[in-house]
């Protein structure tokens, strides 16, 4: 992502539905890697069951630039009601990116967001 090829990535976590700031949580930024590894433990407090089966998780991966502005890498969501209490879940997936949307003719789309996989 940077000049030099590499990136120094870090991972954003927002809880959806929801814009409170208990909902977002951010790991640190991991230095010159194209392949980041986090091995830390981010905790969100006092989700019920309820809020379990029907909020997702949006981990959104970025590349920290100290010099102009934050550039996106890809996203990706889990829903919650995947995951049980207590208990270790690996999941592989492949992060979407935003592609940008041309203006139409006679027109422009509002509100419309294009997914690539990557």
């Amino acid at each position: 992502m940077d000049s030099n090829g590499l990136a120094d990535p870090y991972v954003k976590l927002h809880l959806l539905p929801g814009a409170s700031k208990s909902n977002k949580l951010r790991t640190k930024t991991l230095k010159n890697t194209l392949n980041p590894v986090w091995n830390e433990t981010l905790i969100y407090h006092g989700i019920t069951d309820e809020e379990m089966q029907r909020k997702t998780l949006r981990l959104s991966v970025s590349d920290e630039d100290k010099f102009g502005h934050n550039e996106f890498i890809g996203e990706t969501r889990v829903a919650l009601k995947k995951l049980k209490f207590n208990q270790k879940k690996s999941f592989n997936v492949c992060l979407e990116r935003v592609i940008p949307v041309k203006k139409a003719v006679g027109g422009s789309i509002r509100g419309m967001a294009l997914y690539e996989d990557d």
